[in-house]
């Protein structure tokens, strides 16, 4: 670690990422560090392309503390782009080609710098940079030595912006949260104590860096010298077959289909981990999970609001991390007793403590130093406790309340099923009546659909609507949109009706 002087005072401040990449490259300098597109990159030649990329945007005069935003679907260029603005003191977020342009024009006028390989929506970049083939080709073939005398990395306060993450958007918009040095440090720090990573782990990331878990998770494992498997391409099995990896994140949609589609004489691999989070992993997956891929299963309930807050069990209890507060409180704000029901919130060292641009929804979640989840639980014993749903996501069915899952988990079981959601909809009486959304296995008639649904919910929920979708609208990590399903069905049923 690095040391620097503030009056009379000393603050540590821990290497930055180019940092341990530099001492790999000089103490295992053909080792593995990436592999993109069939492309091996060692850690002597990750640690040069940092270098040239660092010194280019250098000459683009921005200066420490400036947010940027990147967006290329080259994930090694991408990676390279984020970890040159680190050394140069720049607040980062990821956006990819493709992203609603509404969501854009919130969110890039935000941005000091926007770097992009692909048009963005015209007017909604105070400043953009665009990655012509030209200017890439020129950085590629750069001179990396002069890196060392020109005062590079870029020292800045550990409180300053440093990644600048992104809600998960289920309840619409996603919000921006500035997260300092300091916070993201601590965040990397809760994940290299639970997914066991090692210099000789191969880690699979399989979705791009507007996932911050995925963010943090590939550069923990290169800052521990390991090597970072890039592809968003290939499906799970694939990439099994190919690089035999040790980790892999996997969301819950994609966890189930690779179970379903593993060959008959599939053998668990030796020494595999997997990480799983940001939706309910129901009992019976992760029973099927240990079964047949692996029983290493890291399974974290955390949000971008507060990083990691417990580590799940397959019985649907958390383990609250260390050095993380919860309290479970009712409407009123006051605290619920053990086995009682309440909006979760949290105290931890790993929490943003704002939206940017929205003080309304920042009031909200974000009070005295609590982060309000907007999620429902139960304490269930000391530090231990059970996730329910989303406060938001509560059914009011003709007065009888309950959770989406009780209705919504047995109907997963059901073999002519894909997926399915649950929402309630006022009637003409103003009366809420239960609507599903729901997609059929191929092969399966809307008739034996229909069918699974009638004999698996209560008659007790009273008249229901089904509608049938091809796909039901999830974020990029597999959490239902409850809200846009439920306005894509009133669309739906409001045009049959004209």
């Amino acid at each position: 670690m690095s040391v620097s002087s503030v009056g009379d005072l000393f603050v540590t401040v821990p290497p930055l990422t180019s940092e341990y990449v530099e001492v790999h490259a000089a103490h295992r300098p053909d080792a593995v560090a990436v592999v993109f597109s069939g492309v091996s990159y060692s850690y002597a030649r990750v640690d040069q392309d940092i270098k040239r990329f660092t010194l280019a945007l250098r000459a683009l005069s921005m200066a420490p503390g400036c947010r940027v935003a990147v967006s290329t679907g080259h994930l090694y260029l991408h990676w390279l782009l984020l970890l040159a603005c680190e050394n140069l003191g720049l607040a980062t977020w990821t956006f990819l080609f493709g992203e609603e342009e509404v969501a854009l024009r919130a969110q890039l006028p935000f941005a000091d710098m926007v770097i992009s390989d692909t048009p963005v929506p015209e007017g909604a970049a105070r400043r953009l940079f665009v990655l012509s083939p030209a200017w890439l080709a020129q950085v590629w073939a750069g001179d990396p030595s002069p890196y060392a005398s020109v005062g590079l990395p870029v020292r800045v306060d550990m409180e300053a912006p440093w990644r600048i993450r992104r809600s998960s958007g289920t309840t619409g918009m996603q919000k921006m949260l500035p997260a300092s040095r300091r916070v993201e440090e601590v965040w990397l720090h809760g994940f290299a104590a639970c997914v066991g990573l090692t210099q000789r782990s191969r880690y699979a990331a399989r979705r791009h860096f507007t996932v911050g878990s995925i963010y943090s998770c590939s550069t923990l494992a290169l800052r521990l010298g390991a090597t970072v498997l890039l592809d968003t391409q290939s499906s799970p099995l694939d990439i099994f077959q190919q690089f035999a990896p040790t980790h892999m994140r996997l969301f819950q949609p994609e966890l189930v289909a690779l179970l379903e589609h593993l060959p008959a004489d599939w053998q668990k691999p030796h020494d595999f981990t997997l990480l799983v989070g940001a939706a309910p992993l129901t009992e019976r997956v992760w029973q099927k999970t240990v079964a047949r891929l692996t029983d290493q299963v890291v399974y974290n309930y955390n949000s971008n609001e507060c990083g990691s807050i417990c580590l799940m069990r397959p019985d649907g209890v958390g383990t609250i991390r260390p050095g993380v507060e919860v309290r479970i409180i009712d409407e009123a704000g006051k605290p619920c007793p053990v086995g009682v029901r309440g909006q979760i919130t949290v105290r931890s060292p790993s929490a943003v403590g704002t939206y940017m641009g929205d003080p309304a929804a920042s009031q909200k979640t974000f009070r005295d130093g609590w982060v309000h989840t907007g999620d429902q639980g139960v304490m269930v014993g000391p530090r231990q406790m059970r996730i329910v749903g989303r406060v938001d996501d509560l059914l009011n069915i003709g007065g009888l309340k309950l959770m989406p899952g009780e209705i919504e988990d047995p109907l997963k079981l059901r073999a002519a099923i894909a997926d399915v959601g649950a929402c309630s909809i006022p009637d003409e009486d103003g009366l809420g009546r239960l609507h599903i959304g729901l997609v059929r296995k191929p092969g399966v008639s809307a008739e034996e659909a229909i069918e699974s649904v009638r004999v698996t919910v209560p008659s007790a929920f009273g008249r229901m609507q089904i509608v049938f979708f091809s796909a039901l609208p999830r974020t990029e990590t597999g959490k239902l949109k409850r809200a846009v399903m439920r306005e894509e069905i009133v669309r739906f049923l409001a045009s049959r009706r004209t």
